[in-house]
């Protein structure tokens, strides 16, 4: 379950079940029988990866945090590959959106801003200084 709350939103919360098979993530949102991709890090460098509404050129590296190797997907333009659609970290998801297949929709930016594992923070996005939006 996923739940938010910050000073601009209160208690938002997706129920669901999520499900990984052969390096695919699956959302299940609860009393629904469709289930949805989220992420697929079976993807590999140069790879094309096709969404709902177009193809996006596949990136990828590999990036350390806290000391543990992650893989890095980043999805980008077939017309210009410096344009980043949205990154995939493994084991922790998208970075610019939630519950898509990590494309935003148009006119509106969302990134991860922190991850907690275990109740302990995992990840905090070094562009923000809470874990939470605060235009204020």
């Amino acid at each position: 379950m996923f739940l938010c709350d910050d000073k601009s939103h209160e208690n938002i919360r997706y129920e669901g079940l999520l499900r990984e098979h052969e390096l695919k993530t699956y959302w299940i949102p609860k009393n629904l029988e469709k289930e949805y991709l989220l992420y697929d890090f079976s993807l590999e460098e140069g790879m094309i990866f096709e969404t709902h509404e177009e193809q996006l050129y596949v990136k990828v590296s590999f990036i350390f945090i806290n000391g543990v190797q992650k893989k890095q997907i980043q999805l980008t333009s077939l017309n210009n590959y410096d344009y980043i659609y949205d990154t995939w970290i493994e084991n922790i998801g998208s970075l610019n959106s939630f519950f898509e297949t990590g494309i935003p929709p148009p006119g509106v930016k969302r990134e991860l801003l922190c991850y907690f594992q275990n109740n302990k923070l995992f990840y905090k996005n070094p562009n923000y200084s809470e874990c939470y939006y605060d235009n204020h």
